[in-house]
């Protein structure tokens, strides 16, 4: 499957996320119109947008593995959830 979003792995810099090349993903804004957010909830907003390269690589190997053992351990709502998480990051605007 070919990958549409920027190759990771991302990194967390404060509150921006770049990718291997110094590309910016994306900035937390940390202004006065932002102010309702904590800054720690922010932080952790950073940390889980730049591990979602590796978040879905690591649930499509899953997926890979729950599928070859579907037939013997009869998992459907498992292999739904990980399909939906799969597509809502796969899904384009």
């Amino acid at each position: 499957m070919s990958v549409a979003h920027t190759p990771g792995p991302w990194k967390r810099h404060g509150l921006n996320v770049r990718s291997p090349y110094g590309c910016w993903i994306c900035t937390l804004l940390d202004v006065w119109s932002d102010a309702r957010t904590p800054k720690n909830q922010k932080m952790a907003n950073a940390r889980l947008i730049a591990a979602a390269p590796d978040l879905l690589a690591a649930l499509e190997a899953a997926l890979t593995a729950v599928e070859y053992y579907h037939e013997h351990e009869g998992c459907d709502a498992m292999l739904d959830q990980a399909r939906a998480a799969i597509a809502k990051a796969q899904i384009e605007d």
